[in-house]
């Protein structure tokens, strides 16, 4: 995500407030990303999901 926003402003060069602290309106969203962005943070909740499974796992 840090790529992603590199160009905007950094707070302590790891923190976007821009991606964090803004609320968006609607007009700029575009409906037709709806689906992608919901299938890409599904996908990333289930990553998420099977890693912390895994650490939970006594070896």
């Amino acid at each position: 995500m840090a790529d992603t926003f590199q160009s905007s402003t950094l707070v302590r060069d790891q923190h976007n407030r821009h991606a964090v602290c803004h609320e968006a309106f609607y007009d700029s969203f575009r409906e037709e990303y709806l689906l992608p962005a919901l299938l890409n943070m599904h996908a990333l909740l289930c990553g998420l999901d099977e890693k912390m499974a895994e650490e939970s796992v006594p070896s």
